[in-house]
């Protein structure tokens, strides 16, 4: 081989790389390259990925696991509880000592009788109330029978006071009436007195009888004035010749100074008893007017006091038969609270009956269910033990299918329906060796909750799982128990790999 000799000045590296050949493993190198390039490609392209939401869930059985719980403080007197017996619906499983509540039982029925019977009594006085007839016996029942005989003489009393001052008020008003016309015909007789009166006194001015009734009483004295001034006048006119005889004598001096002076006076006081015969009469009838205006007026005030008042008559009696209507009613109003008293004092007692015997059956424990019995606390007879106390679950025969209940936080709810298929990979059973179960939803819970264990709010799923025994890749068997936890993978969605991965760098939607 002729070796080649250049110039050093026209040798470069780069010259020297391009002029020499690669190396033939580079090249099948690259080709693997783009081989692996072009079958990821299509890899990702085909393939798909699972969109999951996670989730813990636990084994419970399809049934609900009732759990036994102690309701009842105290000591055990019997126990029929084993680990894996198989119990019916009602079996005892075990008792608690109630004598103290047996008791107490026995104190509140007799308590509640004596206030069902005062109850009873209570509603019986007042039917006897209403109905106005004593239906008590007065063997059997003698304090209510004379609680409605003392009522029943309390009403008759008042009924008869009213009766009483009714009649009273009748009699008052009758004789109101008699004494306003006893009034009233004095008044009539006065105004016709003074009308005579007032007749007397035009007859004695003019001298005749004017009256309309010429027999009255008045007319009849009038008659009497009449003569004696008709006498007076007569003498008046006997004096008066007299007088005029003497005064013609005396002017012929014929009589005697003296007698006629006599004649002269005799004259005079027989014109003088004219007048005051006039004067004195027409003033005792004067006075006698004066009299009877005054006596009418005593009458006609003393009628006018004498009120006749019917509107406050009857006033008075309705207020009357209103009292003992009231009287009715209050006593009605008082047992109509004193039976409520006791209806809530019998609803009292009657709760605490309830409460003591729900305490005695509380005191003997029974299955609810049909199953089998796990015991979570172990307790034999004597044994002491407080209410509240978790001693076993009875767990359901059909216990070969199970659900999953899955605590789903609110972050990966979203996207969840029924049906959706889902992952599960038990924490007792390692992936690796077991692998993982398949299932589907069968229920999302329609509000959320918070989780004590998380503290954070989630809703509730459940997840059908088959019963099928688990085998790890050794072939041993494992079985799945109720309270297994797990984690839960729901398949909530497939994407192709290659659309997956251009959503996380952000190179599609």
């Amino acid at each position: 081989m002729t070796p080649v000799i250049k110039d050093i000045r026209e040798v470069t590296d780069s010259k020297e790389m391009y002029e020499s050949k690669p190396h033939p493993f580079l090249t099948i190198f690259i080709y693997i390259i783009l081989v692996s390039i072009i079958l990821v490609g299509i890899w990702m392209y085909f393939g798909e990925i699972d969109i999951v939401s996670k989730g813990r869930g636990v084994v419970r059985p399809n049934e609900n696991v009732s759990m036994i719980r102690n309701k009842v403080q105290g000591e055990i007197a019997s126990c029929d509880l084993e680990e894996g017996k198989i119990v019916k619906k009602g079996d005892v499983l075990f008792t608690i000592v109630y004598d103290d509540l047996e008791i107490k039982r026995l104190q509140a029925e007799e308590v509640l009788k004596d206030t069902e019977q005062r109850l009873n009594l209570l509603k019986k006085l007042e039917s006897s109330i209403e109905q106005d007839a004593n239906l008590f016996s007065q063997d059997t029942e003698i304090e209510y029978y004379q609680r409605y005989v003392k009522y029943k003489q309390d009403y008759m009393s008042l009924s008869n006071n009213v009766n009483i001052q009714n009649k009273t008020d009748e009699i008052a008003t009758t004789q109101t009436k008699f004494s306003k016309e006893g009034y009233q015909e004095k008044i009539n007789e006065y105004m016709e007195d003074y009308e005579k009166l007032k007749q007397y006194q035009q007859s004695i001015e003019k001298g005749q009888n004017i009256f309309t009734d010429k027999q009255c009483t008045y007319a009849l004295d009038f008659n009497n004035y009449l003569i004696k001034i008709k006498q007076l006048q007569k003498n008046i006119v006997d004096k008066q010749f007299t007088y005029s005889l003497n005064s013609e004598l005396k002017e012929n001096d014929l009589v005697a100074e003296k007698e006629y002076e006599a004649s002269k006076e005799a004259l005079e006081l027989a014109e003088n008893e004219l007048v005051q015969l006039k004067t004195a009469t027409l003033k005792s009838v004067q006075d006698e007017m004066k009299q009877i205006e005054s006596n009418k007026k005593l009458a006609e005030q003393e009628m006018n006091k004498l009120i006749i008042d019917d509107g406050l008559t009857q006033t008075n009696v309705a207020q009357r038969e209103l009292a003992l209507k009231k009287y009715k009613t209050d006593a009605l109003v008082e047992l109509y609270n004193q039976i409520e008293e006791q209806e809530a004092l019998y609803q009292s007692q009657k709760r605490e009956l309830e409460s003591t015997q729900l305490a005695i059956a509380n005191c003997t424990i029974k299955s609810p269910i049909d199953g089998t019995v796990h015991i979570t606390q172990e307790v034999s007879t004597g044994d002491l033990i407080a209410s509240g106390t978790d001693i076993a679950t009875i767990i359901p025969i059909n216990d070969t299918m199970y659900k999953i209940e899955i605590f789903m936080p609110n972050s990966e709810i979203a996207g969840l329906k029924i049906g959706d298929q889902i992952k599960y990979k038990f924490d007792a059973l390692p992936y690796k060796e077991y692998g993982q179960l398949e299932g589907t939803i069968g229920n999302i819970s329609s509000d959320a909750k918070v989780s004590d264990a998380q503290g954070i709010s989630g809703y509730i799923v459940e997840g059908s799982i088959s019963n099928e025994t688990v085998y790890s890749y050794k072939n041993e068997p494992a079985e799945i128990k109720i309270g297994m936890t797990c984690e839960a993978h729901v398949i909530t969605e497939r994407k192709k790999i290659l659309f997956y991965l251009l959503e996380k760098i952000n190179l599609m939607d």
